[in-house]
């Protein structure tokens, strides 16, 4: 391999699924990218990508490579954050999560972690029921990752049950949820069980589910934390069932020693521990055994 710079163009061409996206994301142009996705192919001696109809996706060669890429540059990531933090942590991290987790917990703390690190800056992409990391240096989701060589801590736990608004005298039958990205959500799976029906209206956002509940009186699966801030939002009964999901962060296992990295977790874990749904600190790593989350660090391939 003549040039190991070569991969940036493979992971970003991975990410975005077209030249022109990757070629932004990089900085470059369309041809340089294909320029370079060529001169891989031919140190690799096989294609790395195929068109589809879907965009470019990697063959069974380029799903092979796919792992020693993201090392790389999650390495070059932590040894260049390390050494830009020598006086003080210097980074720009991208961070995931599902949209009401930003709202409702990080954006109203966010003061505290970039008071204490002027010199860190953060990029914020919502993003629900994804495996892996994709171009995100920290993830938060539902439920444990179990894809990918991650480092994952236990941040909390948040209860769903089903509500109803007490603002609508006549109420319609039928139950209002969430876009069609959150389909394989817990909690959509859930609220499919729990009403037996799908859903009459879906929504994008939080607040036009809101809106829509108090409305038209159709009831919905939501959270109890972002549910008991709301006064007309009520359970429909105290002893209905619920739906308890633990939530967790995760992060490449190459970036353990990367102080960037490790504040921003710091950062999370009193996010939650504030909001009240932190009742255990757990730290591990993804593993052979998901479900013991206070057994020792161990690692999975993908």
């Amino acid at each position: 391999m003549d040039n190991w710079d070569d991969f940036r163009f493979l992971l970003a061409l991975h990410r975005s699924q077209t030249m022109g996206a990757a070629a932004q994301d990089l900085g470059t142009n369309i041809t340089t990218v294909s320029r370079r996705i060529e001169r891989l192919n031919e140190s690799i001696g096989a294609p790395t990508f195929k068109k589809t109809g879907n965009g470019w996706q990697l063959t069974e060669t380029g799903q092979l490579f796919l792992p020693l890429a993201e090392r790389l540059e999650a390495a070059l990531e932590t040894d260049r954050n390390n050494r830009r933090s020598r006086d003080g942590i210097s980074a720009t991290l991208t961070l995931a999560a599902p949209p009401m987790v930003f709202t409702g917990i990080l954006i109203p703390q966010m003061h505290n972690i970039l008071s204490q690190h002027p010199n860190l800056s953060l990029n914020l992409i919502n993003r629900v029921n994804v495996q892996g990391l994709g171009d995100a240096d920290i993830m938060i989701r539902y439920e444990r990752p179990v894809q990918g060589r991650l480092i994952t801590r236990r941040l909390g736990e948040v209860t769903y049950r089903a509500y109803r608004s007490t603002a609508c005298p006549n109420p319609v039958d039928g139950w209002v949820s969430l876009g069609k990205k959150y389909d394989l959500a817990p909690q959509a799976r859930f609220g499919q069980r729990r009403f037996g029906t799908q859903p009459r209206v879906t929504a994008e956002l939080y607040e036009q589910k809101f809106a829509i509940m108090r409305s038209t009186g159709m009831q919905a699966i939501l959270p109890d934390w972002i549910a008991d801030v709301q006064p007309d939002i009520v359970p429909i009964d105290q002893d209905d069932e619920s739906l308890r999901l633990d939530v967790w962060v995760a992060y490449h296992d190459t970036r353990r020693q990367d102080v960037a990295i490790a504040a921003t977790v710091e950062w999370l874990v009193h996010c939650f521990r504030r909001s009240g749904l932190n009742r255990a600190d757990i730290e591990s790593a993804s593993g052979d055994q998901p479900d013991d989350t206070s057994g020792p660090e161990s690692e999975i391939s993908a």
